[in-house]
């Protein structure tokens, strides 16, 4: 059984002040092709189809045209809320499109929903998780609020509501922040996780045979599980994802046990990418640059050791949508040069602030202390996504 993996769209988002409307189109234009072609059993869309609670009109009818694309080829789709959707607005009406091959999660009411199809094999089930936090669990589950104390514990609590029979193909749709100590995933400046307080243990997952995650925008495996996969976004989002590859992620379910995982390219209409060198030498060089590749989101770096006047404006005429200028010369690397804490970008806020109180106090927090930075940081974190 063949499924295409995607996750991610945050349509309507913005980046650099540019709207990515027209971006977004022709890469979905091109997800519908590759559905086309690989003609899979069912689509699974693991969250954050839209890049705020509210968002645009813009962005509405981009998904609806999508839907409709994606319906011509009479496929399933499974669909399920990431932390910036609005669970309720995304699953309006979700009862009445059930019938048309549909299918998006509701808000989470402690279990998750569970659909089946057959092959050859048998039965495969596939579980859609909506995001889910830790006081969405707690609130959920009242009676056990103390024992849910992180989102591991969270998520272990709703699946365990409605397991997988590990005698049966399974696969679970979810958006959530799944970590394993052996590999740690790869990050960018483009995410919205809260830090490392929202991680979950891949270790809750090992009765599915295959989770399409969503949240993570590049696209990778989890710790030693390559079947426990985020997909990524279908394009770059951020300056630390100019020299990614896009994809769109095919899986193939055989008899239990066995999971094929692939993945097709996606071509973006304007790439994002860096130029480095010195001023005049970056203006010559455009010149022989064809007109579509002057379109990329372009972030420049200048090696000159003098400041150049009018810069931004002089490069724009070249590349309209300039996302950003710094330089790199003997005086900024001077400026730069000043102590911060020890691997401060692969650490969580929750890390870091630890380091901050142990150093200004000599101890450490107590049990109380770490529990109320942990909800501070968790509703700083929901307050960013919806604004």
């Amino acid at each position: 059984m063949k499924f295409l993996h995607l996750s991610d769209l945050h349509l309507g988002k913005k980046v650099e002040q540019y709207d990515l409307i027209e971006d977004q189109e022709h890469i979905l234009g091109q997800i519908a092709e590759i559905a086309q072609a690989e003609k899979p059993d069912a689509i699974l869309i693991a969250g954050d189809i839209f890049d705020r609670s509210v968002p645009s009109e813009e962005a509405v009818h981009l998904w609806d045209r999508f839907l409709g694309d994606l319906a011509a080829g009479s496929i399933p789709i499974y669909v399920v809320p990431g932390n910036h959707d609005s669970a309720v607005r995304l699953s309006f009406g979700a009862g009445l499109l059930h019938n048309s091959g549909l299918h998006i999660a509701a808000p989470c009411t402690g279990s998750p929903e569970v659909f089946t199809l057959s092959d050859s094999f048998g039965e495969v089930r596939i579980y859609l998780l909506p995001f889910t936090s830790r006081r969405a669990a707690r609130d959920l589950f009242p009676e056990e609020s103390d024992e849910i104390k992180t989102y591991t514990d969270a998520v272990r609590r709703v699946l365990s509501t409605n397991p997988p029979d590990p005698a049966v193909r399974s696969v679970l749709v979810a958006h959530q922040y799944v970590t394993s100590d052996e590999d740690p995933c790869r990050r960018c400046d483009s995410e919205d996780v809260i830090g490392g307080v929202d991680n979950v243990d891949l270790s809750i997952f090992s009765d599915f045979d295959y989770v399409a995650l969503g949240h993570l925008h590049r696209p990778q495996k989890v710790g030693n599980r390559p079947e426990v996969r985020y997909c990524g976004t279908p394009l770059k989002y951020s300056r630390s994802e100019k020299d990614d590859t896009k994809s769109v992620t095919v899986v193939t379910l055989g008899e239990k046990g066995q999971v094929d995982i692939q993945t097709r390219p996606l071509i973006p209409l304007h790439d994002r990418r860096e130029i480095r060198g010195q001023f005049q030498q970056i203006l010559d060089e455009a010149k022989d640059i064809d007109e579509a590749r002057r379109g990329d989101y372009v972030y420049v770096v200048l090696t000159d050791e003098i400041e150049q006047p009018g810069a931004i404006e002089q490069l724009r005429t070249c590349y309209p949508n300039l996302a950003g200028l710094s330089y790199d010369n003997q005086r900024t690397r001077t400026e730069s040069n000043i102590t911060i804490p020890d691997n401060v970008e692969s650490r969580s806020i929750l890390e870091v602030f630890e380091e901050l109180f142990k150093t200004q106090n000599g101890k450490t927090f107590t049990d109380q202390q770490r529990e109320f930075l942990e909800t501070l940081i968790e509703e700083m974190g929901k307050e960013g996504a919806a604004a």
